[in-house]
């Protein structure tokens, strides 16, 4: 499923709204700032905005990589998904800032074949999955639940 929504500036964005970076990112988004309430209060910024909560919402969904059809047939319920039916996307390639190209793969929560308890391991694309320089053939995976963010 293609996503909509693309993270510009730590938010969630229609990726239609954006230009795109030749790394698969977002360089500049027009927002919806002409239809939603924030710029008739003053604010300059989209925090708050009932069309930017829509949009984060559905980034947060899109990020579980599921189908409607996944959700129904409980896979949300767990979160595993067999390796045999999807794959992550594969990553694009951010080598900077003295980083190896490995080190900036994204990270998810895996079954490895024959073990007993789950781990978290590098996905380095077409199937590939490594940690420490090991790579390892995984069963099942899943997305990284979001941060923990202390709430007042």
């Amino acid at each position: 499923m293609d996503r909509l929504t693309i993270e510009y500036c730590g938010e969630y964005v229609p990726k239609e709204m954006c230009s795109i970076d030749r790394l698969g990112g977002a360089d500049d988004c027009d927002l919806c700032c002409e239809y939603c309430e924030a710029t008739k209060e003053g604010k300059e910024d989209c925090r708050g905005c009932a069309i930017n909560q829509c949009f984060n919402l559905l980034g947060e969904y899109e990020n579980t990589g599921l189908t409607p059809r996944e959700i129904l047939d409980g896979k949300m319920l767990t979160g595993w998904i067999p390796c045999n039916e999807r794959l992550p996307e594969d990553p694009v390639s951010d080598a900077f800032y003295g980083l190896s190209e490995m080190d900036t793969y994204p990270e998810y929560i895996v079954m490895i074949a024959g073990a007993q308890e789950p781990t978290f391991l590098k996905y380095a694309g077409s199937g590939e999955w490594y940690r420490d320089g090991n790579f390892y053939k995984v069963i099942a995976w899943m997305p990284l639940p979001a941060p923990y963010k202390k709430t007042n």
